[in-house]
């Protein structure tokens, strides 16, 4: 995924920052042709609350921690999912509109290109993520879901 961003994104209008995680050295990494296009930065990590403020969009594996940061920050989505339940919450993301699922044996440099531009240029899909944002405030978020929990177990 990190490879077909780096060679599918290059030299395109957005800035796109990937991220590899802390446990990777991004100069070990095959990411094509050095170096990167200058619109590509590379980075172990960057906190989300720093970033989503200024994302037009995001690509992402679907981990529900990051995938529920962006959809709360009105941030649409390409979900790219590779195990456990992202595959499933991939479907309902694009069944939402907020973003797009491509499927890993599908990725290739030029369709996550696609699909970035198709999420960064048609309205709906900021809309469709601004929804669900709303939606998600309007549920109370974990504070509500707690006091959900202990109301239960006092039963």
């Amino acid at each position: 995924m990190l490879k077909a961003a780096a060679q599918g994104l290059a030299n395109r209008p957005p800035q796109v920052i990937i991220t590899t995680g802390q446990h990777r050295d991004p100069e070990t990494l095959d990411l094509g042709p050095r170096p990167l296009a200058p619109n590509i930065r590379v980075e172990r990590w960057v906190p989300l609350d720093d970033l989503l403020p200024r994302l037009d969009a995001m690509v992402t594996v679907g981990g529900p921690g990051t995938l529920l940061a962006a959809l709360q920050a009105d941030v649409p989505v390409v979900v790219i999912p590779f195990n456990w339940d992202h595959p499933e919450t991939a479907w309902r993301v694009a069944e939402t509109g907020a973003g797009i699922r491509l499927g890993p044996r599908e990725l290739t440099p030029e369709r996550l290109r696609n699909a970035v531009e198709r999420v960064l240029h048609e309205p709906s899909f900021r809309q469709n993520a601004h929804r669900l944002a709303l939606s998600f405030a309007r549920g109370g978020g974990p504070a509500r879901a707690a006091e959900l929990l202990e109301a239960l177990i006092s039963r």
